[in-house]
């Protein structure tokens, strides 16, 4: 296998290769993909952002960074959320009193 078709396997994917997965591109067509963009390494940036906890309000603008760098070395971002934890919504339930028993 040569150097470039190395890079080309690398880059085929199952989620968006072949004509049956037509449908798959259409949808990441919709986020702003282009041909192009189809060769680049698509790279997750989970973030724990949320309006709710003040103290994960800012970590938006770091998913926001992260993205921007990947995007400038040549990948193709995607920004996705996940579960969001603070003591102020934890606190007083079972599981906060599971692992803090000695603090009411």
């Amino acid at each position: 296998m040569t150097d470039t078709s190395k890079q080309e396997f690398r880059h085929r994917s199952r989620v968006y290769d072949s004509m049956v997965k037509s449908p798959n591109r259409a949808m990441l067509r919709a986020t702003g993909m282009t041909d192009k963009d189809f060769g680049k390494p698509f790279i997750g940036v989970i973030s724990t952002w949320a309006e709710n906890t003040p103290c994960n309000m800012h970590l938006h603008d770091f998913g926001k960074l992260t993205k921007k760098g990947i995007s400038d070395a040549g990948g193709w971002p995607g920004l996705y959320g996940t579960i969001t934890v603070a003591d102020g919504i934890a606190m007083g339930t079972d599981t906060w009193n599971a692992l803090f028993p000695d603090i009411t």
